[in-house]
C-alpha cells in the first residue's frame, strides 16, 4: 500500500510528469564509522523508507509504474554490519512500489520513466553526483 502522503502528491503532479526523489546517503566520519544516518526529509515524507543510497521516482501517468524505488540489494555478509536491508522484494511488499530495482541499474532504467514527459520535479542542489546524473539522463534522452 503507497504511504498516503506520496498518493496525495501524485494526484497534485498531473499525468504528463515525473517526479524524482534522492534519499541521502551513509557520511563517513572517519576511517572506520559513519555519521549517524538521517534520511533526506522530502525523501522520507512521501516514501516512508530510510536507509541510505535510495531514488524515488514518481510517475502519476505511467500505465504500469507510477511508484518505483531503486534501492540497494539484500547482501547478508553486508547486513551483519550495516542492519537488514529492505531489497528489492521489500520495497514492493513494505512500502508500496509499484517496481523495485537494485540502485546499481539507475543510470540504465532511469531514462524510460523520463521518456515522453512534460514536466519533471526534482530539486537541484542537495546532492551534486545525483544531479549530474541526472542531467546526463536528460541529455541522453
Amino acid at each position: 500500500m503507497k504511504p498516503e502522503r506520496l498518493v496525495e502528491f501524485m494526484k497534485q503532479m498531473g499525468p504528463d510528469s515525473v517526479a524524482v526523489f534522492a534519499g541521502a546517503h551513509d557520511v563517513r566520519r572517519n576511517a572506520d564509522t559513519d555519521f549517524e544516518f538521517r534520511q533526506e526529509t522530502d525523501f522520507y515524507y512521501l516514501t516512508r523508507l530510510n536507509e541510505p543510497d535510495c531514488v524515488a521516482v514518481i510517475s502519476p501517468g505511467h500505465p504500469e509504474h507510477k511508484y518505483v524505488l531503486f534501492v540497494r540489494p539484500r547482501i547478508r555478509e553486508e547486513e551483519i554490519w550495516t542492519g537488514i536491508r529492505t531489497g528489492v522484494e521489500g520495497a514492493v511488499r513494505d512500502h508500496g512500489a509499484d517496481a523495485a530495482y537494485d540502485i546499481s541499474s539507475l543510470s540504465e532504467i532511469l531514462p524510460r520513466y523520463l521518456l515522453n514527459v512534460d514536466k519533471l520535479y526534482y530539486r537541484f542542489g542537495n546532492d551534486a553526483a545525483f544531479d549530474q546524473t541526472v542531467i546526463s539522463t536528460i541529455k541522453h534522452i
